[in-house]
């Protein structure tokens, strides 16, 4: 998926994405980021600190389809 894909999916099903660190972490959204050359997706919990793993990828395509996939999961 591309990025303009990503950011239209994100908008038309209003998921909780912090995309690149565009505000400090929030309870319970989705988070990517680039950290060292690599995109990084993970999720936050109720006191929005890092949940689970944080995958990392070297493609920005998949890091933006496991963002999605994620991002669509409610708890």
């Amino acid at each position: 998926m591309d990025e303009k894909s990503a950011k239209k999916i994100i908008t038309n099903e209003n998921l909780d994405v912090n995309w690149f660190n565009a505000h400090e972490l929030r309870p319970y959204e989705m988070v990517i980021s680039k950290v060292d050359g690599r995109y990084a997706v993970f999720g936050t919990d109720e006191r929005a600190g890092v949940w689970g793993l944080i995958t990392k990828f070297d493609d920005e395509e998949k890091a933006l389809d496991d963002l999605i996939k994620k991002a669509r999961i409610k708890i």
